[in-house]
């Protein structure tokens, strides 16, 4: 029997402190399932509940097997879910369920790389313009980037009141959806200036003196700029016109880049098509995946990688790569436990399916197990 990491019941002492010589538990008899075959359980010293190895899983308590490494990379790839249902041959629900469990997994490695991440760059932050459920519903998504190693930092979501020219139809439309519910006209400056609050403790690893955070000249940026505790004696606030070219030469750069790199691989945001996302939570859940896929696992410059260098963004952020490919090798097939790890707020709404449009019933099942 291979050794197990901790007792799962969160109030237990096992839970965070458990001994390294496994004596905190003693065999306690099996369990047969269709699925998997013969399990052995185990009980816990300390507090007595018992459980299996399948208890730290990522397929913990599921019926069907699906083939996780395929749905990554199809998810990357701008395949859609009934893509991804037609190719795997199960229902579109196993497949949501499997990439909510995928996106736990990738939040947990981040929150274990973002500690580590030293290397002194300057920040840059934007909003990505997209829509769940319908245009009724659009939102910004917030992305905080390092401009040199274009690290996604965080991910945020501000749902938004339509805007735009609209028919008298459609006027009449969005003004009755209001009836029941409108948008938090404060959301942007909410989202941003929670993904801010990551600054301080980035800032404060790095040996640079004078950092810079750069955005366009949304007028909620320099609100949350202040807001942030902190953040006005430690770097200086860059407003670049949105209208600048969007080379390289551009500090807003990374965070152009990031969103080409959305529109190009994630069906949610491909432009001019039916695949568009239906749940705001879910698309989150989308998104954490390829935010680890970004940072941890794509090459930063394809032409590099073809010229036999896989440098990967997190390294750059100054991150090591031996301990991010050991992340990758034990924690991406395995359950994350919310209490062992540190989330910011976004985050953590992403982690509890928490993101929803106004007036809007989130009629998903949210297991329990999560809030260990």
């Amino acid at each position: 029997m291979s050794e197990l990491p901790h007792c799962p019941n969160p109030e237990c002492l096992f839970f965070h402190n458990p001994p390294q010589n496994q004596s905190w538990w003693m065999p306690h008899g099996s369990y047969f399932t269709s699925v998997y075959g013969r399990i052995p359980r185990v009980r816990c010293r300390g507090c007595g509940r018992t459980f299996s190895h399948k208890t730290f899983d990522i397929d913990y308590y599921v019926k069907k097997r699906v083939d996780y490494q395929s749905i990554f990379h199809h998810l990357v790839t701008a395949s859609g879910l009934w893509d991804i249902t037609r190719i795997l041959g199960v229902s579109i629900d196993v497949i949501q369920n499997r990439i909510e469990r995928l996106a736990r997994a990738a939040i947990g490695i981040l929150s274990q790389v973002l500690p580590s991440l030293s290397n002194g760059e300057d920040f840059c932050i934007d909003g990505f313009e997209s829509f769940s459920r319908s245009q009724y519903y659009p939102n910004n998504i917030n992305i905080l980037v390092g401009t040199e190693s274009e690290y996604l930092y965080g991910i945020g979501l501000a749902v938004l009141r339509r805007k735009g020219r609209m028919t008298e139809h459609q006027t009449a439309r969005r003004e009755a959806l209001e009836q029941i519910a409108i948008a938090d006209p404060r959301a942007t400056f909410k989202s941003v200036r929670s993904l801010m609050s990551l600054l301080p403790a980035l800032i404060s690893r790095s040996t640079k003196k004078n950092h810079q955070l750069f955005t366009d000249r949304h007028r909620a940026y320099p609100s949350a700029f202040r807001a942030t505790r902190g953040l006005t004696e430690q770097m200086q606030h860059v407003r670049i016109s949105s209208k600048a070219a969007r080379t390289k030469t551009n500090p807003l750069f990374p965070v152009n880049y990031c969103d080409r790199q959305f529109r190009k691989d994630l069906s949610d945001h491909v432009r001019e098509t039916v695949q568009f996302a239906r749940c705001p939570s879910a698309m989150m859940s989308r998104l954490a995946v390829y935010q680890l896929f970004h940072n941890c696992i794509v090459p930063h410059r394809i032409r590099s990688y073809r010229k036999g260098s896989q440098t990967i963004r997190a390294e750059i952020a100054g991150a090591r790569r031996e301990m991010v490919l050991k992340l990758l090798s034990t924690g991406m097939m395995r359950r994350v436990f919310r209490r062992k790890i540190e989330l910011d707020e976004q985050a953590a709404t992403t982690w509890f399916m928490g993101w929803r449009n106004p007036g809007i019933e989130m009629k998903r099942y949210i297991p329990k197990y999560i809030f260990d």
